[in-house]
């Protein structure tokens, strides 16, 4: 009897041995090199000596714990050198920092921070000066090596805060308000963000990972630090480490208004779920800049940084142990922590079912007391609301399939991601280029900071009375399951410590519905939009207004320090780098209180503009006239596959067959896959309805102007890095500047103000970029332009 043969193994199964016994061999080795290091009984007797000798281990503090530390010392730093007490580290030794110290303390960041919102029409939370006088003492112990403040003065701060503090600066005693975004509000969302947004992002991965991670925290009620980077720009360094800016306490930071130089912390310390993200003292995301001619929103938070650190971004996302094992650079989700699988169909009659299982491991409190849980998803038949669906067209684009050749949806429904991009994250940030373009980062995770402001930005386009917030999906989910689910279940989904009451105090529950459900649907964040309500003031009635006098005053200062460069050094650029950074923080201060300004003008303007509206409708009803229903009407994108798309997850239709739902949705993947590689530039316009159709009755391909052939020799007012662009429309990379001037200065703001100084040029010209970088320096690329392709360029 011939014996039988073992079966060859694939050679992807005989590396992964190989790898694993390699590993282990150098694992063993590393260990037993630790072994023979084993301290002997002199060495541990010198060990206990030592810590014995200290009296103070710092506690294990999150990366936010560390930030809150360290932005209460610069306050105190700066409370003591415009009070003279001398430096900060002597003045909050304990026999220097009495309780007198600590109340005028609080007292200066009352009269300095929390005042000026009274002139905004803002009042300030008492739980806000309470977070103060908490980071306050955790400064104090751990500048005082463990001691801690006495027990008495703790006391006597409390009712110092509640008495005379609120009631000179008429702190509101109110707990925070808490909207809930159940399911209808998050499909109103989704359905304005994908079919009526106007607002434009850096590229249209932004939109696709904005819905995603909308679609992911209504679904399990996570944190939004558990899918993007929520840790503050001062994260995971020591707080008391001083730096070379914590001894320079100049004039100019001295003089200026907490409205002009730093945020206040009202909106992030008032809830006790709510204080794991507070992004309003970040200085890396405080002020929102508005990027001249870039044509992406104003007030966006710009996340593009400059070419040399563009060039010096890390290739790989790998960072070993001390064995040699991968390890983790972001606390985000990753695609390691995504598992997609197939469900085999039980019936064999129709087909199998796309499953995914997704691991959140970076909840609160995760460093301490790890408590990751995992969340199971399957399809949903409305792609709109399916997060399988947003994820495959994110792996898709990523190119994160461990199987080559998975380009689109249609065999997705079996597969695995890939282990080369295990350790990327999920949601990333979007980067300029160095021409002046944008696109995804290979490693930096998306900033909650970024989240937070298109989350924002949905809410004022559909007119809502509450900001819209993560939370309350957050909310909305739990309440969702609190009536349906033991309290041990809800514990763990809401990843809080079982009995601890937190569920009580932070969410609300009716223990009976009521009949008809009106006082549940009061609850739902939508009923309170009016999409009518305008964005923003008009500009010509804004002009009418009469100016702030303290910024009419610094806008002439700053006219003034630009009269005095000009006649000394003829030009800004040439002058010195102290006087140009003077000037450009008075061009700062002179920003930040006009958006000041126009923001709180806005905010009234709405509001008045809501109430009128509501007010109309009480006329109507009192006088019984009948209000005439507006034509819906469809908004025509600049992108063709946009107006696909919105009409695809905009079709509510939930009777289709197997085999059509299915088609529509891999519809539905494949174009988002396909969008998310461009970029909308302008405003898209408003035009009559669509005539009824399905999604098929829309053209599959793009504008016949993407695919025309593009002369050598181009229009001299056309732009020789737009025409290159393919991510941008064709309207946009053909067009043409009224005068070259124009073209000249959009080349040198946009895109040659993002290139290397020195280093070699790529021609973007579509027959000129395969050559790569031939050019040898700035002036050779402007030449290569002019005699080649025509347009001329500034010297």
């Amino acid at each position: 009897m011939t014996p039988k043969t073992a079966q060859s193994l694939h050679p992807g199964v005989l590396k992964s041995l190989h790898d694993a016994a390699k590993q282990r061999h150098r694992r063993t080795a590393i260990l037993h090199d630790q072994l023979a290091k084993k301290p002997d009984a002199q060495s541990y007797q010198q060990m206990r000596k030592k810590l014995n000798e200290e009296k103070f281990i710092s506690p294990l503090d999150a990366d936010n714990t560390k930030c809150n530390i360290y932005y209460i010392k610069k306050r105190f730093m700066r409370f003591c050198s415009q009070n003279n007490h001398g430096l900060w580290t002597k003045a909050i030794q304990t026999k220097n920092c009495d309780k007198g110290l600590i109340m005028t303390f609080l007292h200066w960041i009352c009269k300095t921070y929390l005042e000026p919102r009274r002139k905004r029409r803002k009042r300030s939370k008492q739980n806000t000066v309470n977070q103060y006088w908490r980071d306050f003492k955790m400064l104090y112990r751990r500048t005082n090596k463990g001691k801690m403040i006495n027990a008495n003065d703790c006391a006597e701060m409390v009712k110092y805060i509640q008495g005379l503090l609120t009631e000179e600066f008429d702190l509101d005693k109110m707990p925070k308000e808490k909207p809930v975004l159940g399911i209808d509000d998050l499909l109103l969302g989704l359905a304005h963000h994908w079919s009526r947004d106007r607002s434009v992002f850096p590229t249209e991965d932004n939109r696709l990972d904005l819905a995603t991670i909308m679609l992911f925290q209504s679904y399990t009620a996570g944190r939004p630090a558990e899918f993007v980077d929520g840790t503050k720009s001062r994260g995971r360094k020591d707080p008391l480490l001083d730096e070379p800016e914590d001894h320079l306490v100049t004039d100019a930071v001295n003089q200026l208004g907490p409205d002009l130089n730093e945020t206040n912390p009202d909106d992030a310390l008032n809830s006790p779920e709510d204080t794991e993200i507070d992004t309003e003292e970040s200085e890396e995301h405080s002020v929102f800049d508005v990027m001249e001619d870039t044509e992406v929103d104003d007030n966006e938070p710009d996340e593009s940084r400059s070419s040399h650190e563009a060039e010096n971004e890390p290739e790989s996302l790998e960072e070993t142990d001390e064995f040699g094992d991968t390890v983790r650079k972001h606390k985000a989700l990753c695609y390691e922590d995504i598992t997609l699988w197939v469900v085999k169909d039980p019936n064999r009659g129709g087909r199998d079912v796309l499953a995914m299982e997704v691991y959140l491991r970076h909840h609160k409190g995760a460093d301490r007391k790890p408590k990751p849980t995992m969340f199971l998803f399957r399809e949903h038949p409305l792609a709109i609301l399916c997060p399988l669906s947003h994820i495959l067209a994110r792996a898709i684009r990523d190119d994160a399939i461990d199987t080559a050749g998975y380009t689109s949806a249609e065999p997705f429904f079996s597969t695995n991601l890939s282990k080369n991009a295990a350790k990327r994250p999920v949601f990333r940030k979007s980067v300029r280029t160095t021409f002046g373009g944008w696109e995804k980062s290979e490693t930096e995770p998306m900033k909650y900071a970024t989240y937070a402001f298109y989350l924002d930005r949905i809410g004022r386009d559909l007119g809502s009375e509450e900001k819209w917030t993560s939370y309350c999906m957050r909310r909305g989910n739990i309440n969702a399951i609190i009536e349906k689910a033991p309290n041990a279940v809800v514990d763990q989904v809401a990843r809080h410590d079982p009995n601890t009451g937190c569920k009580e105090n932070a969410y609300s529950a009716t223990e009976h519905p009521s009949a008809d459900g009106l006082t549940r649907a009061f609850t739902h964040m939508s009923i309170r939009c009016n999409p009518e309500v305008p964005k923003e003031i008009p500009k010509e009635e804004f002009d009418k207004l009469p100016q702030d006098p303290s910024i009419v005053e610094l806008r002439r200062t700053v006219t003034r320090q630009w009269i005095s460069i000009r006649q000394q050094y003829r030009f800004i650029k040439t002058a010195p780098e102290d006087v140009v950074k003077e000037y450009r923080q008075l061009q700062r201060n002179l920003k930040n209180a006009e958006k000041s300004f126009r923001d709180e003008i806005t905010e009234v303007f709405r509001e008045a503009y809501r109430c009128r509206v509501h007010d109309e409708e009480l006329e109507r009803q009192l006088n019984g006239k009948v209000a005439k229903e507006a034509a819906e009407q469809t908004v025509i994108h600049q992108l063709e596959k946009r107006n696909q798309l919105q009409v695809i997850l905009c079709d509510f239709n939930t009777d289709l067959d197997l085999h059509q739902n299915t088609k529509r949705k891999i519809r539905a993947i494949n174009l988002m896959v396909s969008l998310a590689s461009r970029r909308e530039t302008r405003q898209p316009h408003v035009s009559a309805t669509f005539e009824d159709g399905t999604p098929e009755d829309l053209p599959e391909g793009e504008p016949p102007s993407n695919s025309e052939k593009i002369p050598v020799v181009i229009d001299p007012r056309q732009c020789i890095y737009c025409i290159g662009n393919t991510a941008l429309p064709s309207a946009v990379r053909l067009r043409k500047f009224s005068k070259r001037s124009n073209m000249m200065a959009h080349v040198e703001n946009v895109h040659l103000k993002h290139a290397p100084i020195v280093g070699r040029f790529v021609c973007h010209h579509p027959d000129c970029k395969y050559l790569g970088d031939f050019l040898r320096d700035l002036d050779h690329f402007k030449a290569h332009v002019q005699t080649v392709h025509g347009p001329r360029l500034r010297k």
